[in-house]
């Protein structure tokens, strides 16, 4: 078994695919045990938050002064 592992798992560590099993190994915890009240309100919350900031964004509304300045940079 040990040997069909190691002949897989260069296959499985290629790029996103370490990512994807990351997040459904994540997935699984979770509905094994999942979060609290607590945790799912505060999730919402930041979700809520970003949605908020990207709607006042698009809108115009966002301050000039929270906004960065494009740089000569990477990005």
């Amino acid at each position: 078994m040990a040997s069909v592992v190691w002949q897989v798992w260069p296959h499985i560590t290629q790029g996103a695919e370490v990512n994807n099993l990351t997040w459904l190994i994540r997935a699984s915890r979770w509905v094994r045990n999942p979060p609290g009240p607590r945790r799912i309100k505060l999730v919402f919350g930041i979700i809520a938050a970003g949605l908020a900031m990207l709607a006042l964004e698009k809108l115009g509304w966002w301050p000039d002064w929270a906004t960065l300045e494009r740089g000569r940079g990477r990005w």
